[in-house]
C-alpha cells in the first residue's frame, strides 16, 4: 500500500460529519492551528513511510456549502490556500476537488487554476466521479492543462474498459492522464475483510488487474459499510492484509518483467481466433502480457521472430513458470499459446517475450 485517500471537510451533510479544519463546525474563516498541526504529524508519518496523500477536499453533500456556491468564492479560496500553505510540501500528494463531485466544469477549471497558481510543487489535480459515470464525467475537462488524474467510482467489472478508454481519450485530448480507480461498488461491500473474503478474487481480477492491464496507474481500496473496519471507522489495516499482498504481487510483476512505460493496452481486447476471454498489455513485437480472468488460453498471431512463453500466478506471485507451450514463432498463422501449468480454470498471466 503506497497511498491513502481521505477527506479534510465532511460536515454540512457529509457521511462521517467528523472532519473540519476550522475552530468549530460552523466557522469558515478561522482555522484551528492545533488541529492542523496534528494533521501534519499524521501526514509527515505517511511521507516517511512512502505513502501518498490523496487529499479529497469536500464531499458531494457539501460542495455547494463552502461559501454558499460551488465556485471559486472567497471562503473556498481561503480554505484551499490554507491546505496548500500547510501541506503542499509533502512530495507525494494529489489534490482532489471533491467526492462524487457535481460542480460545473467551468467552476472545476477555475478551482483547479487557483490550486495550480498557489501550489509551488504542481501536484496532480483530479476530481471524483459518480458511480459508473467515468466515461462521460470528464468530457468537459479532458485536455485542460490543470488536470492530470482520474478518481473513479464504479463497478469493478468496468475497471479495465474505463482505464483503457480514458487513457486513450485523454491522450487524444492532448494531455494523457494517470487513470486511478479508488472506490469499489457496491458501497456496503467494496473490499471485504479477509475473514469474509480471504481470496479476494473479484477485486484482484476485475479491479486491480483490470486497471493495470488497461494501462491504468493503480487502485485505492474502499471498505464497505456493512463490515467491520469500514471506510468511516477503520482502525486496523490488517483486516485486508491478504489484499495488500495481492496488490504487491501485481506491482512486482509489472516492475520486474514489463517495460510498462512503453506498453499500451490492446483494446478492444487482443484479436484471437478462438479461446478464453483475455486482456492484453503490449509493446508490439517485443513483449506481451496476457491476463486470463477465468483461465484457459487462446490462439494468437505474432510479428516475425522467436518468442518465449512463461506464466505468472497473480494469486500467489513467485517465479515465472513454464506451461504447455514454451516457445512460439511469429510471422505465421495463429498459434496455440498453450495452457498454464496448474489450476487452469483460475486467473493467470501469460508473458510472451521476443528472444534476444
Amino acid at each position: 500500500m503506497n497511498s491513502v485517500y481521505f477527506l479534510t471537510y465532511n460536515i454540512d451533510g457529509g457521511d462521517g460529519k467528523d472532519v473540519w479544519p476550522w475552530t468549530s463546525p460552523d466557522i469558515r474563516d478561522r482555522f484551528d492551528v492545533s488541529r492542523l498541526a496534528q494533521w501534519e504529524i499524521v501526514f509527515s508519518h505517511m511521507t516517511r513511510l512512502g505513502l501518498m496523500l490523496h487529499v479529497v477536499t469536500q464531499e458531494t453533500e457539501n460542495d455547494r456549502r463552502l461559501g454558499g456556491s460551488p465556485g471559486l468564492n472567497n471562503v473556498r479560496k481561503l480554505y484551499l490556500r490554507e491546505l496548500i500553505a500547510r501541506f503542499a510540501h509533502h512530495p507525494a500528494l494529489i489534490w482532489n476537488l471533491g467526492e462524487e463531485n457535481n460542480t460545473p466544469d467551468e467552476d472545476r477549471r477555475a478551482i483547479a487554476a487557483w490550486i495550480r497558481e498557489l501550489d509551488p510543487y504542481d501536484h496532480p489535480i483530479g476530481v471524483h466521479t459518480y458511480l459508473n459515470a467515468a466515461r462521460r464525467f470528464y468530457d468537459g475537462i479532458l485536455g485542460d492543462p490543470r488536470f492530470e488524474v482520474s478518481s473513479i467510482q464504479s463497478d469493478m467489472a468496468f475497471y479495465h474498459e474505463e482505464a483503457a478508454a480514458l487513457r486513450r481519450r485523454s491522450a487524444e485530448a492532448g494531455r494523457r492522464w494517470a487513470i486511478f480507480h479508488d472506490e469499489q461498488s457496491p458501497a456496503d461491500m467494496g473490499v471485504l475483510p479477509d475473514s469474509e473474503d480471504p481470496d479476494h478474487d473479484i477485486p484482484r481480477i476485475e479491479a486491480l488487474w483490470g486497471n493495470l492491464m488497461g494501462g491504468g496507474s493503480g487502485v485505492e481500496w474502499y471498505f464497505g459499510y456493512r463490515f467491520p473496519h469500514m471506510d468511516l471507522n477503520c482502525e486496523d489495516w490488517r483486516s485486508r492484509d491478504r489484499m495488500w499482498d495481492q496488490t504487491r504481487i501485481a506491482l512486482e510483476f509489472f516492475h520486474r518483467h514489463l517495460p510498462f512505460w512503453e506498453m499500451e493496452p490492446v483494446y478492444p481486447p487482443f484479436r484471437v481466433a478462438e479461446g478464453s476471454p483475455v486482456r492484453v498489455f503490449a509493446k508490439i513485437g517485443e513483449v506481451y502480457a496476457l491476463h486470463f480472468p477465468r483461465g484457459g488460453s487462446v490462439q494468437i498471431a505474432l510479428p516475425e521472430g522467436e518468442y518465449t512463453v512463461h506464466w505468472f500466478n497473480p494469486r500467489t506471485g513467485g517465479a515465472l513458470l513454464e506451461g504447455e507451450v514454451r516457445e512460439l514463432r511469429g510471422g505465421r498463422s495463429r498459434q496455440w499459446l498453450g495452457l498454464p501449468p496448474t489450476d487452469r480454470s483460475r486467473d493467470w498471466v501469460a508473458l510472451v517475450r521476443r528472444k534476444r
